[in-house]
């Protein structure tokens, strides 16, 4: 007794060349995507990337120091918002606390609200023009400090 497929196409060895081959074609191009992916993809970690920006902070806060004007002071500020959305990306969690520990998100909360303080003092000192570069360099240390806080 003979059973039949019904709706099935009998396969060929024909059929299955051109499908072996069809596939041969198509390999080579998905291969080269994914490499070209993985490669786009490399993994930077944070800390690297905190310090390179710190680094650029540091940069940036020699040249407000030596030139005390408003391009540099909006480059600098500039600079400390990315600083401040990288800080907070890694530090706030948006996990449902029940009954837990508020403690810690308070803290960055007072902090980031101390650095914004120190903000409006040195962007004072460098449109006052009568302060020395010591109370400029004061207010910038004070900034690094903040930032360096929100780490522990």
């Amino acid at each position: 007794m003979k059973i039949e497929s019904r709706g099935f196409s009998k396969d060929t060895k024909a059929s299955r060349k051109d499908s072996s081959q069809a596939s041969s074609r198509v390999r080579p191009l998905f291969e080269s995507i994914l490499k070209r992916q993985e490669a786009e993809l490399e993994p930077v970690s944070d800390l690297d990337k905190l310090e390179s920006e710190l680094a650029e902070l540091d940069e940036l806060s020699k040249e407000l120091l030596l030139r005390r004007s408003l391009g540099s002071l909006d480059a600098y500020k500039k600079k400390l918002g990315a600083i401040m959305s990288l800080l907070s990306q890694q530090t706030h969690q948006n996990l449902p606390l029940i009954g837990g520990e508020h403690s810690g998100a308070y803290k960055h909360l007072q902090l980031t609200r101390r650095v914004d303080e120190s903000l409006v003092e040195l962007q004072k000192n460098v449109m006052d023009g009568e302060k020395g570069n010591l109370m400029l360099a004061a207010s910038i240390d004070n900034i690094k400090g903040l930032l360096l806080d929100f780490l522990r």
